[in-house]
């Protein structure tokens, strides 16, 4: 039977029951419309229209007295127009949301990590989708200098020409890393290694260990020249990553650097731990505040490095973690700013509360210290 005689079948007998006190007549119209659009296959898109018109048409239908009977046309009319309306809105917000995530900036790579978790725990393509998107726009797009180190960008504009800084290796060197380990990607790999490779070079100081925030190869100089914490946190977590993730790390040659800047930085930094077990956020600078994110991230590289002469700097640290945690579980005295200045007085303004944490705690009574070798509870 066709298409065509079934909805005459169907037509006819809606109009015998609107005969009756069964169905009305207007209800029969509606039930055929119905029955029309799912037998000819004709998709939404086709009798609806996403646009701002349909919404504007919708407040005049329901602004006009005169349809306040709400007959069949005006019943007919305010659906087209409100399924219009909703369509317009939700193709509004998945495009804002579509913006967001393929926002092109070193800055905004650094949700990649989330996706490969996302990914991971759950398959979904479109997390994989959104991963690889960022990943060929670091490959592809994004601006980059010298030796094809990585610039950092904020934003669409080119905001700090020719300037690498720690950021990147978080938000672009370490993604990239990831990524190229569970693509089994050596090109992706490659690339990776030579930012951590160059961002040495450019920004720790072979003399401290310490590592600068930036550095502007225009200028060829360290700008601010302030060894700021959190930017140490940065290149001491990310570093101390890379020999867990990259299987047989000591077959690359770049490895062999990161390894020693590691090694030079951690023992730098364990100068510079307080009576508090933190650090501050300009790490050499006995005035400025004990910064509780860069004391995290620090401490999260000593435990993952897993040198047993760091184990009392690790311990000390956690008090100091412990007690800049709520009971809410907020985490205390951490920068609003991240910005390179060209002056040393920024970075030691602006303490706020509700900042991210490297160091995850978990209190659990029957781990209370650290010890090289052994199952760790409280540090993760």
């Amino acid at each position: 039977m066709s298409t065509t005689t079934s909805l005459f079948i169907f037509a006819t007998l809606l109009l015998l029951l609107s005969k009756t006190p069964a169905l009305s007549p207007s209800a029969a119209t509606y039930y055929f419309i119905g029955a029309v659009l799912r037998q000819c296959h004709i998709g939404f898109d086709r009798i609806f229209r996403p646009s701002p018109v349909a919404l504007l048409l919708w407040i005049n239908l329901l602004g006009l007295e005169e349809w306040y009977d709400w007959g069949t046309l005006a019943i007919v009319f305010s659906c087209w127009c409100c399924i219009s309306s909703l369509m317009w809105i939700h193709s509004l917000i998945k495009r804002l949301q579509d913006n967001a995530c393929v926002r092109k900036t070193v800055n905004a790579c650094a949700m990649g990590h989330c996706l490969i978790t996302l990914y991971q725990a759950t398959g979904e393509q479109q997390y994989h989708d959104i991963l690889m998107s960022k990943i060929a726009y670091l490959r592809k797009d994004a601006l980059r200098f010298g030796d094809h180190v990585l610039q950092h960008t904020v934003s669409a504009n080119n905001d700090f020409p020719e300037q690498c800084w720690c950021d990147t290796l978080f938000m672009a060197a370490f993604l990239m890393l990831r990524v190229g380990v569970m693509e089994h990607d050596e090109e992706l790999i490659d690339d990776a290694l030579n930012q951590y490779y160059w961002h040495i070079k450019y920004l720790q100081n072979p003399s401290s260990g310490l590592w600068y925030h930036g550095y502007d190869n225009i200028a060829g100089d360290h700008m601010s020249g302030i060894y700021w914490g959190r930017a140490n946190a940065w290149a001491a977590f990310t570093m101390s990553q890379v020999g867990g993730i990259l299987p047989q790390c000591y077959l690359y040659p770049k490895y062999i650097d990161v390894a020693g800047s590691l090694n030079e930085q951690l023992a730098a930094l364990k100068v510079y731990q307080t009576e508090n077990g933190l650090w501050r956020t300009v790490v050499d600078d006995p005035e400025s505040y004990e910064e509780i994110s860069a004391s995290a991230g620090i401490a999260a590289a000593m435990l993952t490095r897993g040198n047993p002469l760091h184990s009392k700097y690790i311990n000390k640290a956690i008090k100091g973690l412990l007690a800049n945690v709520s009971e809410d579980g907020k985490v205390m005295n951490s920068p609003d700013g991240d910005r390179e200045a060209g002056y040393p007085a920024y970075y030691g303004e602006g303490r706020r509360e509700g900042g991210s944490i490297a160091f995850r705690i978990r209190r659990d009574p029957s781990r209370r210290s650290y010890h090289s070798g052994r199952d760790y509870r409280m540090a993760e």
